[in-house]
């Protein structure tokens, strides 16, 4: 794939993101996974197996998409600084790809 389409779908896949991006408040959840890591940490917590179990639930699931997302943008922003580069031409083919699987 000539280096000129494989940039455009990059630049494609960075508007996806931007916009799942924009739809999540990382400031909420940061404030959320901060209050769940809170509530983990307060003595008697483990006292209530399928309420610690729930809440631990929660913050896992939390972390994961927040750390998903800080992941994806890396990665994204990563490969648009190799697009200039014809001898990546290959990586970044398969990097948009990738990164389209993860978006879906």
């Amino acid at each position: 794939m000539p280096m000129e389409e494989i940039k455009s779908r990059l630049e494609e896949l960075k508007n996806k993101f931007t916009k799942i991006s924009q739809s999540i408040d990382r400031e909420a959840l940061r404030a959320n996974i901060s209050e769940l890591e809170s509530r983990v940490n307060q003595p008697g917590f483990w006292n209530d197996p399928q309420e610690s179990l729930a809440i631990s639930r929660q913050l896992s699931d939390k972390q994961k998409q927040l750390d998903a997302l800080i992941n994806l943008e890396t990665q994204i922003g990563d490969t648009l600084l190799m697009v200039n580069d014809q001898d990546m031409a290959d990586e970044l083919f398969n990097e948009a790809n990738q990164i389209e699987k993860t978006l879906k």
